[in-house]
């Protein structure tokens, strides 16, 4: 909608239906403009990669076998034919958590929402500076809500403490099996919504009422909204400037969340409480535990949601480059327990296929790394052999 109109905008992908009754479709708050046209174009192309990877699939498995010489190795053809398929997997989940349709879910207008939203706001401060955290305590005092903040701080440090007391916020250190936090923070909240975000994160105004929109559908327990990096350069940018997770926040969540089968990433999210209370909380990693909520979720018959508009209008970033491989090293272990793991792609159960989906296409990236090392590996045994995985 456009706030102070009341007028629906053409928005970003929104999705299909959550599999209860239908309802009146919406476009999403704070969604961008978009073309309708740009739509047509990017189906009409996403058409031709399928249908021609299709028939590249198709030649491979009936025409590319045997040659001249008979030339081909078994034992290299069989993996890249895999290799080959799972690309096209990757890319058909892709398409179908973009493909643009509207939303199922209806969320209240910004200038709907009345009076003051009563929520708790939880600031992740793990491995982050005191600069950092009093940068975030000073941003919550601009809220007109001036909600309640808690520090969590797995580290424990007394730094910390001091400016969380000298701003008039909790302090919780968590077990250390609760990576993500959650469990503490569900404990520690005393509201039925709480906003989550890292220390040195400066939240957008009136964020936590624009994703409350969301919260309108009982059935709603995240709402994720868009990470916006500080513009610059850092560890987390590529040589062009672009952040290298901006694919990931501002075009596949939203998709994927408007379907109700987003991801929590974190710093930016707003969590109804209630839907935390009595779930056991999956395990592992900070980013595993987020990821494989929605599956969770999703069992007990919640979603998650993404909002396309701006949640976090300044993420602090990091100049680590170790730091930064860490993380997406994490990451892409995480990626692949959603393939793989108790709450994953394969061994989870009460997922329909749409969820199955979801998880696949966020777990895209970790795939790619494995292919990429399964490819090499490949090139260097035909190498070897003096053989090819195909004829032409």
């Amino acid at each position: 909608m456009t706030r102070g109109t009341g007028t629906p905008d053409a928005g970003t992908p929104d999705a299909g239906t959550l599999g209860r009754p239908a309802r009146r479709t919406h476009t999403s708050v704070n969604q961008r403009v978009r073309p309708v046209g740009m739509h047509r174009l990017g189906r009409q192309l996403g058409v031709v990669a399928l249908l021609a990877g299709a028939a590249y699939l198709i030649w491979r498995a009936g025409w590319s076998w045997h040659g001249r010489g008979n030339s081909v190795a078994w034992f290299l053809a069989v993996p890249s034919v895999a290799v080959e398929v799972s690309g096209f997997v990757c890319v058909a989940a892709l398409i179908w958590a973009l493909w643009h349709r509207p939303s199922a879910i209806a969320p209240t207008a910004y200038e709907a929402v009345r009076g003051t939203i009563d929520y708790d706001v939880a600031i992740i401060a793990t491995s982050r500076t005191v600069h950092d955290l009093r940068a975030t305590l000073v941003a919550l005092q601009l809220d007109p809500a001036r909600p309640r903040a808690i520090v969590i701080d797995h580290d424990g440090r007394a730094d910390i403490v001091e400016v969380a007391a000298e701003f008039g916020a909790a302090y919780r250190v968590p077990d250390v099996a609760d990576t993500s936090a959650l469990a503490a923070i569900t404990h520690a909240s005393e509201r039925e919504y709480f906003m989550l975000l890292n220390a040195g994160d400066i939240p957008a105004t009136g964020a936590a009422r624009t994703l409350f929109g969301w919260m309108s559908d009982p059935s709603v327990a995240v709402v994720q909204g868009v990470v916006s990096p500080t513009p610059g350069d850092s560890a987390e940018h590529g040589p062009n400037g672009r952040h290298d997770l901006t694919f990931e926040r501002s075009g596949l969540n939203p998709g994927l969340g408007t379907r109700g089968t987003g991801i929590l990433t974190g710093s930016g999210a707003l969590v109804r409480r209630s839907a935390l209370r009595d779930l056991e909380l999956p395990t592992g990693s900070r980013h595993s535990v987020m990821w494989e909520l929605m599956p969770a979720l999703v069992a007990r018959g919640m979603y998650v949601v993404g909002a396309a508009g701006p949640a976090v209008v300044a993420e602090k970033p990091s100049n680590s480059p170790e730091e930064v491989t860490a993380a997406r090293r994490a990451q892409a272990d995480a990626g692949w327990r959603l393939l793989v793991g108790d709450n994953g792609v394969f061994r989870a159960s009460g997922l329909r296929v749409r969820d199955r989906l979801a998880l696949t296409a966020w777990a895209v990236r970790s795939l790619d790394g494995l292919r990429r090392v399964v490819l090499g590996a490949i090139v260097f045994a035909a190498l070897l052999a003096g053989r090819a995985p195909f004829t032409p």
